[in-house]
């Protein structure tokens, strides 16, 4: 029996080839002039060094070369108004999280809550 983040590793690749070949096809990429940026978003508590970032890096591998991306690893960029100022930036995102107690995590939790009063701006 393959480790849990073997599994969760090979899980990630076919979802993300599933993904590119639906959404990064069509949805994402009506303008072609210009590379599209992604940001990915590490709402692990063990942060660029835990499993939710390992899996994301695997995510990053199959997009990189397709889309810019970014990071903001939740854990590490406190300041509400960067991590805002990399939303901006965004033309799509990837949010990763562990599950705790059947929810997300906490760091998580924090950043949508903050993001609230930006629904329906600019901002996404």
């Amino acid at each position: 029996m393959p480790s849990p983040l073997k599994f969760l590793s090979e899980f990630a690749t076919i979802l993300l080839n599933l993904w590119n070949k639906s959404f990064c096809g069509g949805i994402l990429l009506g303008d072609r002039s210009q590379m599209h940026r992604v940001l990915i978003v590490n709402g692990g508590l063990g942060g660029a060094e835990g499993n939710t970032g390992r899996i994301l890096r695997i995510a990053e591998k199959h997009l990189s070369g397709q889309f810019e991306i970014e990071w903001c690893h939740l854990k590490t960029v406190r300041n509400v108004e960067e991590r805002f100022d990399l939303c901006r930036r965004a033309s799509g995102f990837i949010i990763g999280t562990g599950t705790y107690w059947s929810s997300c995590s906490s760091l998580l939790q924090e950043f949508l809550e903050q993001a609230t009063e930006t629904e329906g701006s600019e901002m996404w």
